[in-house]
């Protein structure tokens, strides 16, 4: 699959402590075309960018080379780490967060393999814009297809979660989200949690289905090798 060298200016070195990256992050765009997106991406004035943009006809465009740190995530936080730029990729979908192509998510998948032979990047660190940044961001949106990655051995999503007899107690379930990786406030952290790991209703509620994914999550992120938290 061909990847089209759309450069942006867009970028500058990561820290001299980040020797690789070790998280890929993925957004939706919000605008109504991928030109658009482009345009923007590649105006100095508007000071973002990604590493990667696939078009709704599954165009893999790279506007960032994968060493430097591109300006996608923001404001940000995993685990004990701020400012997920500095260790990320960041790939971004033409799409208003509604629909993803068969094309794109083709892609997606393809990109995402490609670049983990170079990196080793473990299946925990495949993440959404709104977990890393849960306060003010909810792309890619719960209409896109973890399940689909997962078909393809990418992301750590649960295939069965045997529902609990009782929710635990809150101050439990914040704790086992932070172990998970997320930060922000809570109820924020909830809804990013269920548009990831229990898409089919975002509320910021924990019922039980989200309280009895959350303990599953737990379980396969502890499965992983974890990448040791930079200083």
């Amino acid at each position: 699959m061909k990847i089209v060298s759309y450069p942006s200016p867009n970028f500058n070195e990561r820290p001299s402590h980040v020797k690789q990256p070790d998280i890929i992050i993925l957004h939706h765009t919000n605008m109504d075309s991928a030109e658009s997106a482009l345009k923007r991406l590649l105006d100095p004035e508007s000071k973002v960018s990604c590493h990667y943009l696939i078009h709704k006809n599954g165009t893999i465009y790279q506007l960032v080379d994968e060493k430097n740190r591109a300006w996608h995530a923001g404001a940000s936080a995993w685990k004990k780490r701020d400012n997920i730029n500095d260790y990320s990729i960041g790939i971004e979908l033409d799409s208003l967060g509604d629909v993803f192509t068969s094309d794109q998510m083709e892609s997606l998948v393809f990109l995402i393999n490609d670049i983990r032979t170079r990196y080793p990047i473990p299946n925990t660190q495949i993440l959404g814009h709104s977990d890393i940044a849960p306060d003010r961001k909810d792309d890619p949106s719960e209409h896109f297809d973890w399940e689909y990655l997962a078909e393809h051995d990418i992301g750590c999503l649960p295939k069965n979660v045997a529902m609990l007899k009782e929710i635990p107690p809150m101050e439990e379930l914040e704790k086992t989200l932070h172990s998970i990786g997320y930060r922000g406030e809570k109820t924020k952290v909830i809804q990013a949690f269920q548009r990831h790991f229990r898409r089919r209703k975002v509320d910021g509620v924990v019922d039980l289905e989200t309280a009895s994914t959350l303990i599953v999550v737990e379980g396969l992120y502890s499965l992983y090798f974890k990448i040791p938290d930079s200083k």
